[in-house]
């Protein structure tokens, strides 16, 4: 056999065996959405609705603030959050939809702490009541 038929012998063999690997991958990534699915989609989905609170700060030398959260939406393997927060030297930051990005979602630190959506409510009120004050 020559030098040039066996080159194209290994580069049909190459060919072939990387279609084999890409069918595979299609399959195993198939599989881990399946176990997805079973496992975590219904949990991210009872997310929706819920409130959260999480201490906040600027760092290890400033007062800490609260930090209020809550799950308003679920699509493509990520979560939805609208969040609020006056921070310690009185800045108000307002977040109408923020897409939670982490590899575990469910661990992400805004969820550490449920809180009612009345309670939610109360500190949304007090935070729009700061707001108002500045009208004329």
């Amino acid at each position: 056999m020559t030098k040039k038929k066996r080159i194209e012998e290994i580069k049909k063999l190459i060919k072939y065996h990387e279609g084999l690997r890409d069918a595979n991958v299609k399959k195993v990534n198939g599989l881990k959405d399946s176990i997805y699915k079973l496992q975590i989609e219904s949990k991210m989905k009872a997310m929706v609705g819920r409130c959260f609170k999480y201490r906040n700060s600027y760092g290890s030398h400033s007062e800490d603030w609260w930090l209020y959260a809550r799950v308003i939406g679920y699509k493509n393997k990520t979560l939805t959050v609208c969040r609020f927060e006056i921070t310690s030297i009185n800045q108000i930051e307002i977040n109408t939809s923020e897409e939670v990005i982490n590899l575990d979602p469910l661990k992400h630190h805004l969820f550490q702490i449920p809180i009612t959506k009345k309670q939610f409510n109360a500190n949304l009120n007090r935070t729009i009541k700061k707001l108002e004050s500045m009208k004329e």
